[in-house]
C-alpha cells in the first residue's frame, strides 16, 4: 500500500505523507526460526522502512516514543510531526454496564480484560499468568490468530476466563466500564488505541 501511495504521489506530483504505526523488525522473532534469521529479518525491515521513508516529505507518528524509534533505530533524517490517535470522550466514557454484564454472562466479581486483536506478539498469555493465583474473572475481547492457543491454555489452568470475540464498537465502553483492570501486555505498540480508550 505504501509502494502504491509512493507510486501516485510522484505520478500527481505532490508530496508523500507516510503514517508509521508499526516497527516492522519488531515481528522478526515471529517468521525466522533462529537468532541468525531473526537478525537478518529484523535488519532488513528497518532497512526497507528507511529507504521508504526517506522518500517522504513528512513523517507522522503517534507518539514520541514512536518518533524517537524513527529517528533513533530506522534513522530517517526525513520530517517528523508527532499526531496522536484522538479519542471521542463522549462515546468513550463510564456507562452502566448491567446490561452488557447480562449480555456475556460475566459474574459480579472482579474483572481482568484486554480487548484487541489476539496475535501472539501481543504477550496475551502474560494476562493469564498474573491472573493465576487471583480471584478475578478474566475477559477477552477481540479475536485473532492467537485465541485458539490461548483458549487452549486457559482451559488448562484453574482460572476462570471468558472469550468474548468480537465486540461491536457500540459494546467497547460497556467492557471498559465493566472492568476492574485492563491488562495491556503488548510491548509492540506504537500507541495502543484501546488503552487511550
Amino acid at each position: 500500500l505504501g509502494m502504491a501511495g509512493q507510486r501516485l504521489a510522484r505520478k500527481l506530483e505532490v508530496p508523500l505523507v507516510a503514517s508509521y504505526h508499526t516497527p516492522s523488525g519488531e515481528y522478526a522473532e515471529y517468521v525466522a526460526f533462529n537468532g541468525t534469521v531473526e537478525s537478518v529479518v529484523q535488519a532488513g525491515a528497518e532497512s526497507y522502512e528507511r529507504w521508504f521513508l526517506d522518500r517522504a516529505a513528512v513523517v507522522v507518528a503517534p507518539s514520541e516514543r514512536t518518533a524517537d524509534h524513527i529517528r533513533e533505530t530506522v534513522g530517517t533524517d526525513t520530517r517528523l510531526e508527532v499526531i496522536s490517535n484522538g479519542v471521542d470522550t463522549d462515546f468513550f466514557r463510564p456507562v452502566d454496564t448491567a446490561a452488557f454484564r447480562e449480555r456475556h454472562d460475566l459474574p459480579d466479581g472482579p474483572l481482568v480484560g484486554y480487548t484487541g486483536r489476539h496475535g501472539y506478539e501481543k504477550c496475551l498469555e502474560d494476562i493469564l499468568d498474573a491472573c493465576e493465583s487471583l480471584d478475578v474473572t478474566v475477559v477477552f475481547g477481540g479475536d485473532g490468530p492467537a485465541r485458539e492457543y490461548l483458549e487452549a491454555v486457559a482451559a488448562a489452568r484453574d482460572l476462570d476466563v471468558r472469550f468474548l470475540g468480537f465486540l461491536d464498537r457500540a459494546e467497547l465502553p460497556e467492557l471498559y466500564a465493566a472492568l476492574d483492570v485492563f491488562a495491556f501486555p503488548s510491548p509492540v505498540e506504537t500507541q495502543g488505541l484501546v488503552a487511550l480508550e
